[in-house]
């Protein structure tokens, strides 16, 4: 995929343009660290994937707001 080696922010970037590219590969990095946090967080399998997908829909909702001074993509 032409985004693999692209930095979390620029990904971001990408994202808010509606670019699914960006986004699948932001997914493909980080969606097991977002269901591990959230797995030991609800402790529930079925509500820690729920969780996750919660997030990522508010990623690709909410990228526009990012604002990289304030806080690194990972958290």
């Amino acid at each position: 995929m032409k985004f693999d080696k692209s930095a979390d922010e620029v990904l971001i970037r990408l994202i808010a343009e509606a670019e699914t590219g960006a986004f699948e590969v932001l997914y493909d990095r980080c969606n097991r660290l977002v269901f591990s946090v959230a797995l030991a967080i609800v402790g529930a399998r079925s509500i820690g994937e729920e969780v996750t997908l919660d997030v990522f829909v508010h990623v690709w909702r909410g990228a526009h707001t990012y604002r990289p001074e304030c806080a690194r993509v990972s958290t």
